[in-house]
């Protein structure tokens, strides 16, 4: 008896000992959506510095592996990552993710090419005022492209951003609708940050829809993956106290 309780705590201790070694490096998995999330970008991106400082606080070291954002998705999903971010929440995600506190918020822009005649006399005052216009979205998007289709708007999804920009300055598209932040980085990239360029595109006056607030998209099957989310919107109260939180938001511009 006394071997066989032995064994049996020896198991457990394993057991346990794994739990903790596996929260104790997690993997996130994301994908490229400046100026939020990038392998190239200093710290990762404004969201990624975010998430960063909340698991330094909370004892979790994050480990970021980039992949296209499906795939991204898939792996959380599936269990063989923790989260991805930046998500919004939504009815359509919540039956299979858990959600964290928001890590950052924004608005989304409708972005227009001054050049396309059919939007020469776009105003934007409510979702109809969408119906007939070709209007540019990102695939896995469903916040934001399933409002578009139900105010009649004709979605096309792409990968990228920069895929919808080259067709709203080609008048392939009549509009873009996205993060206005994600927006206005990408057509500066496109631009070159020549003004007479940038000066082509325009913002609508109104936002589309309400401030947008991100959060990590939190696995169902990822072990230990309650307490560690637990641990995580734990150590972004902290850093927002401390006054880290607003520190990163200024390096920004936010």
């Amino acid at each position: 008896m006394q071997v066989r309780n032995s064994l049996a705590i020896a198991i457990l201790a394993g057991l346990l000992g794994f739990g903790l070694q596996a929260a104790d490096s997690v993997r996130f998995a994301i994908g490229e959506w400046e100026p939020y999330t990038g392998q190239e970008l200093e710290a990762n991106g404004l969201a990624a510095e975010i998430v960063s400082a909340a698991c330094a606080a909370a004892g979790i070291k994050a480990h970021f592996e980039f992949s296209p954002w499906k795939r991204a998705e898939a792996s959380v999903e599936g269990g063989s990552s923790f989260a991805t971010f930046p998500y919004q929440a939504s009815r359509e995600r919540a039956g299979k993710f858990g959600f964290s506190d928001p890590i950052c918020k924004s608005s989304n822009g409708i972005l227009f090419h001054k050049g396309n005649s059919r939007t020469a006399h776009f105003v934007y005052s409510r979702p109809e005022d969408l119906k007939g216009l070709k209007v540019g979205g990102l695939l896995g998007s469903d916040v934001i492209n399933l409002p578009i289709k139900e105010a009649g708007g004709l979605l096309e999804e792409v990968q990228s951003v920069d895929q919808n920009i080259t067709k709203l300055a080609l008048d392939r598209i009549d509009l873009v609708i996205d993060d206005r932040p994600v927006l206005f980085q990408a057509v500066k990239k496109a631009s070159g940050a020549d003004p007479a360029k940038l000066g082509t595109f325009a913002f609508a006056d109104k936002g589309f829809g309400a401030t947008t607030e991100y959060r990590l998209m939190v696995s169902r099957k990822y072990p230990q993956a309650g307490p560690l989310l637990a641990r995580f919107n734990a150590g972004l109260k902290k850093i927002t106290t401390s006054g880290l939180y607003r520190k990163i938001l200024k390096k920004y511009g936010l």
